[in-house]
């Protein structure tokens, strides 16, 4: 069912942080997309030797974490096209629609003062078309999906080798079928 599965584990098994806060749902463990790619500067995937401080599953961890700003300005911008058409079917036969989304990207972070305080931010746009069937009775539907995410993170250096993090998100997302 595209689930993940680390270490031969169940996929509820898992464990998805990003910054150390965990992203996936209660009921199948699955990753929610609550993240922006070009935002992701680090990440570490924990298969076996898992500290006992994480518990509760047998599986394996995946943290994110998220760029932060620093001395010089700096930012990235990207575009990518996705559309329902161009992928294949099943023998089953599933409804298509051909509607071309484009998917917008940005990051841009840099110095509040230099050597001591920076700015990390992004953001990801992308309004979803895409073509559904029923469970049993295998109607054709659109599903659409209204995403805004955008990400802030702040640093502060107090002294050498100690430094402070504010992040946050917002990830709505709004559906409509």
């Amino acid at each position: 069912g595209g689930n993940i599965s680390i270490g031969g584990a169940m996929s509820f098994e898992n464990l998805f942080m990003v910054n150390g806060v965990q992203i996936q749902d209660n009921i199948r463990g699955e990753p929610l997309p609550l993240y922006i790619e070009d935002a992701i500067q680090e990440t570490t995937i924990t298969t076996s030797g898992i500290s006992a401080e994480y518990g509760r599953f047998s599986g394996g961890i995946v943290n994110a974490l998220t760029r932060s700003g620093g001395n010089m300005f700096s930012g990235t911008f990207r575009t990518s096209f996705r559309n329902d058409d161009w992928t294949g079917t099943t023998p089953f036969g599933e409804s298509k629609i051909d509607s071309t989304v484009p998917t917008y990207e940005y990051t841009f972070g840099g110095p509040v003062l230099r050597d001591r305080t920076w700015f990390f931010t992004a953001g990801r746009f992308e309004d979803e078309q895409v073509s559904r069937d029923t469970g049993i009775t295998q109607i054709p539907f659109v599903f659409e999906q209204d995403e805004k995410r955008f990400e802030f993170k702040g640093t502060q250096a107090l002294a050498a080798g100690h430094r402070v993090e504010v992040a946050a998100a917002r990830h709505p997302l709004a559906v409509t079928p």
